[in-house]
């Protein structure tokens, strides 16, 4: 990347990792007097997070949040009070209380963040109950009646 600006203090706004580098400054003074000097500047790659889970799950499965890429700090937050500092928690034996968006912060090693989210489900499990005609005599139908 080549930059020339022509101001005392530019600025490079939305830089790039392209624009990682070294940076030379001249400065010349009324009367011709001139000074140089040389920085370099380092451009890290973002933190492009991503998250998911084993969504849609019914009530008292486990619910596993996942997230990607890997980095140094994790922070986790979701409904019902939901928060965690690992890379990819499970709630145990959700509840449907667990359903609603999580949100993750990763942070790499270079100190670059990112943050993503995930829409989780957790279904009600039906109550179901069962009814049959018996006692029976052998040789009659036995009938079998279930309800939601």
């Amino acid at each position: 990347m080549v930059f020339t600006s022509s101001v005392q203090n530019p600025t490079i706004t939305s830089a790039t990792i392209a624009a990682s580098g070294t940076y030379n400054v001249t400065v010349t003074l009324t009367g011709g007097c001139t000074g140089t000097a040389q920085t370099t500047a380092t451009i890290n790659a973002s933190a492009a997070a991503t998250s998911s889970s084993n969504s849609p799950i019914c009530a008292g499965q486990n619910l596993n949040l996942t997230s990607l890429p890997a980095g140094t700090t994790y922070i986790w937050s979701g409904p019902n009070g939901f928060t965690g500092s690992v890379q990819n928690p499970t709630i145990t034996s959700a509840s449907t209380a667990a359903t609603g968006t999580y949100y993750v912060t990763i942070t790499l090693a270079t100190g670059c963040t990112g943050t993503a989210q995930t829409i989780v489900t957790v279904n009600v499990n039906p109550t179901v109950t069962l009814s049959s005609n018996s006692p029976i005599c052998a040789g009659q139908d036995l009938n079998l009646t279930s309800f939601l």
